[in-house]
């Protein structure tokens, strides 16, 4: 069966849920270790633009990004995620390319994106993409730096 992409409003709360409790233990630090992941579909559906892969309708991987709007008018990326099984198939790349696609067609001038520092290989994914860096960020509560990439349209 092939991958289907559609909008995060048409998955089930429940579904989300499962799918980010599933790929918690692998984001450093844990999203459960800052937000109320059994809540946070409910946040996503709500306040942002949420584009999902499913495949025979179990929800796969999903983007996520909100358009606040305000006077850079960039929409930030907040989760990208596939579950580990599916990995290696092109999801993350459909889930970036449509994010770019619905970015645009919001009209804003780009879309931000934060990672670790540590996380190499996923800011090598955002450069394939012409992500670039702009800036590094200190983090409160870890050791751990922030780079902040962003694609300019």
């Amino acid at each position: 069966m092939q991958i289907k992409i559609k909008s995060i409003q048409d998955i089930p709360d429940e579904t989300i849920y499962s799918f980010l409790y599933s790929i918690d233990h692998e984001i450093v630090p844990p999203m459960s270790d800052r937000i109320d992941i059994k809540v946070y579909p409910k946040k996503i559906k709500k306040f942002s633009i949420g584009i999902a892969a499913t495949k025979n309708e179990e929800l796969v991987g999903m983007c996520v990004f909100y358009h606040p709007n305000i006077k850079d008018n960039y929409v930030y990326l907040t989760l990208l995620g596939v579950k580990k099984r599916y990995r290696k198939q092109g999801i993350s790349k459909t889930l970036i390319i449509k994010t770019i696609e619905a970015a645009k067609g919001e009209k804003a001038n780009g879309i931000k994106v934060q990672t670790w520092e540590t996380a190499e290989k996923l800011i090598r994914f955002y450069n394939n993409f012409g992500f670039k860096q702009y800036g590094i960020e200190d983090n409160r509560n870890c050791r751990e730096k922030s780079v902040l990439l962003k694609l300019d349209f």
